[in-house]
């Protein structure tokens, strides 16, 4: 008899199944098992709850059966429909690019507990605060668990903290202080000032509670340039743009007031 299992999902991806327009392949970020992916049979036909609740960004309580090729999403139940994510542009794109950060990121079957808080935190915020910046926050929040960290408050090469504005490397690890990043110049061409202001908003991101009712206090330049680490960060570790960024790109086009 084949297994089920049941699991706290987030829907992070969703797309067809071979081409069969009653078919399609889920993306979900568990709190118990981290990324699966599952199919779902008969959509186009069905009128009941599993085709409404298989929805991008949905919260659910999912029953999944195990195959020899693909598992089988059997039931799902709704336990909260994240509303925001419906009709509003910029927060479809930031909440976008979290899902496929996750999506990208983390292997499949690997429970990542504090991802999957982190990650419903920052729905959860988006539906009452800033979704621009409940994204920035989660997006260095969760890259903490991704195994490839970067320094920001000390310097990636001797250690020494950083202070003042200093520069930044991706690829050597993160902050540089002068010293560092001077010896290091001929081999690190894609070094860049790493403003003290970008990086106290950074430590303060990664120190954010979710928990507690307070505000951060964030200017606009500061924030566009950690979002511009976070995303060459994230980048640099996929190996490829996401599209989640080219779609955050075309809104902002359209959108000029989004950036």
């Amino acid at each position: 008899m084949a297994k089920r299992y049941s699991v706290d999902a987030l829907v992070v991806k969703v797309k067809d199944w071979r081409g069969k327009d009653d078919a399609k392949f889920f993306t979900l970020f568990t709190r118990e098992r981290g990324r699966i992916e599952a199919c779902a049979f008969g959509l186009g036909k069905m009128k009941g709850d599993l085709a409404g609740a298989l929805q991008f960004f949905n919260r659910l309580d999912v029953e999944i059966v195990e195959g020899d090729r693909v598992d089988t999403i059997r039931d799902a139940k709704i336990t909260h429909a994240f509303k925001i994510f419906r009709n509003d542009l910029d927060a479809i794109a930031y909440g976008s690019i979290l899902c496929e950060v996750v999506s990208e990121i983390f292997p499949r079957e690997q429970p990542e507990p504090e991802v999957f808080d982190i990650l419903l935190n920052a729905f959860e915020t988006c539906e009452n605060r800033n979704v621009r910046i409940s994204s920035a926050v989660a997006g260095f929040q969760i890259m903490e668990h991704s195994g490839s960290q970067l320094l920001f408050s000390n310097c990636a090469s001797c250690q020494k903290q950083i202070q003042g504005n200093e520069f930044f490397n991706i690829a050597e690890g993160g902050a540089l202080c002068r010293e560092c990043a001077t010896r290091l110049r001929e081999y690190t061409p894609q070094t860049f000032v790493y403003r003290e202001a970008t990086r106290l908003l950074i430590e303060n991101f990664l120190a954010f509670d979710w928990d507690c009712d307070h505000r951060l206090s964030v200017d606009s330049i500061s924030l566009y340039h950690a979002e511009t680490i976070l995303r060459r960060h994230i980048e640099s570790i996929v190996g490829f743009p996401l599209n989640s960024y080219k779609f955050l790109d075309m809104i902002k086009k359209q959108i000029p007031n989004i950036a």
